[in-house]
């Protein structure tokens, strides 16, 4: 079993792909209200600081606290678990996973400016450039490819790594 890591700016098609994913997606504690279809655990602010020590990591942004729980991610020994991640959060997951021997790929999802800003609106506006530099294991450009079919590539991947293909780069 493997933990697949997604990570991509805004618009990037990291919600998307996980819903095509066999994968089980890794869900993620947060402070803020709960909404519609909500894929994340709403906790209370105190909630929230007595689970921090149970989390891989932890961060704020616009106003609330988000972080995932390691039970979640060490999941992963036993099936193929995918996380979306911000760059600077890939070292708490991926020393994890040596830690525990769970293998992973990370894979950095991708998509020309102008496709990222029609797909995510003003979320798309938001400074990005903690991504500069960041290099993923498996890179793929989402506007060449229907979800369904990212979602196929980076299963292939896992499968490769899974069987002692390594962890080659590989960019589309």
């Amino acid at each position: 079993m493997a933990l697949i890591i997604l990570v991509g700016k805004s618009g990037t098609g990291k919600t998307t792909t996980i819903r095509y994913m066999k994968a089980r997606y890794a869900r993620s504690y947060t402070t803020r209200p709960p909404r519609e279809n909500d894929d994340k655990i709403s906790v209370t602010p105190e909630e929230f600081e007595r689970l921090k020590d149970e989390m891989v990591e932890f961060k704020e942004y616009s106003g609330h606290m988000y972080g995932r729980p390691k039970s979640e991610v060490l999941a992963a020994r036993q099936e193929d678990v995918v996380v979306d991640v911000e760059p600077k959060g890939v070292p708490a997951y991926t020393e994890l996973c040596e830690r525990e021997r769970i293998p992973y790929l990370i894979v950095l999802l991708k998509c020309p400016e102008h496709v990222r800003r029609e797909r995510a609106g003003e979320r798309a506006g938001r400074d990005d450039s903690y991504f500069d530099g960041f290099e993923g294991q498996l890179e793929i450009d989402t506007s060449v490819f229907s979800p369904d079919n990212v979602a196929r590539i980076i299963e292939v991947a896992v499968k490769t790594l899974k069987s002692g293909g390594g962890a080659q780069c590989l960019k589309t």
